[in-house]
């Protein structure tokens, strides 16, 4: 009998991922109701998951007779259909439409596919390739071990804030340096008087990154998880991606992720390097000013 591990409730991860409020009200070109639109949709944390307009306002912020008006839209152009006698609704099909046209543009996670599955077999872990939005990591494939006792519930599209998830630590460390500043400043926002401890979390990931190629996390966003994490870039679109592989703590211990688990991500990471698939990005080996 497999036993699962859940962390905490997807609902608990703000819908909203700005890098910073301030910036839209400084983008003459930026498109206020839009980005309302879009933040309805970021709301639904599951594809599953069924809401009504007073549980979005909650999420979202924004005002429920604003929501109606943007959830009728919604409704009409089939991003969201309503539950029959519940007066809530669902993603709609012009949703998976688009996720559908993501896949087919970002191949990258199917080339990446032999070689994550067989470090999830090796580590008997569960191995997520991540990309960033915003101010969340986006779970964009999953792999688990075959065999493996003891599983984690995920699915694809599950959101991770980088300020609590072993991901996002290799995520910032990595970034580009005209979109660290950004970044920086939204978490420093998102954090408030939680920032010093999280800026101590990235100065420790960043210098993991230069020295091994992988940074580790103990029990970030769940005590009962450790993690391992290592960003990579993939050459024909220039994108930065994360794989990680985490598991139940008692397994995944400190030790274990040091000496072992973190030395075979490096190992497949340079596999893949040597095939042409991916490039290390250049904060690996190479240290530099964080900011």
């Amino acid at each position: 009998m497999k036993a699962e591990i859940v962390h905490a409730s997807e609902a608990d991860i703000p819908a909203s991922s700005d890098e910073g409020e301030d910036v839209p009200a400084k983008d003459r070109q930026f498109v206020t109701a839009l980005a309302r639109g879009l933040s309805v949709l970021r709301a639904f944390t599951s594809s599953t998951e069924v809401l009504g307009n007073q549980e979005i306002a909650r999420r979202t912020g924004l005002p429920k007779p604003t929501v109606s008006r943007l959830t009728h839209t919604l409704r009409e152009l089939d991003y969201l259909r309503i539950v029959k006698d519940r007066d809530k609704y669902q993603l709609g099909p012009a949703v998976l439409a688009l996720g559908m046209s993501f896949f087919r543009a970002n191949s990258f996670a199917q080339i990446a596919r032999p070689f994550l599955q067989e470090l999830a077999n090796a580590t008997q872990a569960h191995v997520a390739l991540g990309i960033r939005e915003g101010l969340n990591s986006v779970y964009m494939q999953l792999w688990r071990g075959r065999g493996q006792s003891i599983t984690i519930s995920r699915e694809i599209g599950f959101n991770l804030p980088l300020a609590k998830s072993a991901m996002g630590l290799a995520m910032v460390a990595a970034l580009d340096p005209d979109e660290r500043p950004g970044v920086i400043a939204g978490l420093r926002g998102q954090l408030g008087d939680d920032w010093p401890r999280l800026e101590a979390e990235l100065a420790r990931g960043r210098r993991e990154i230069e020295e091994t190629g992988y940074c580790i996390a103990l029990g970030a966003w769940n005590r009962e998880i450790n993690a391992v994490a290592a960003p990579l870039i993939a050459p024909e679109t220039g994108t930065l991606y994360v794989v990680n592989v985490s598991g139940p703590a008692f397994i995944l211990t400190e030790r274990m992720l040091h000496e072992e688990t973190g030395p075979r991500l490096r190992a497949t990471i340079e596999r893949m390097r040597e095939t042409g698939a991916v490039e290390w990005p250049p904060v690996v080996g190479r240290p530099r000013s964080f900011y």
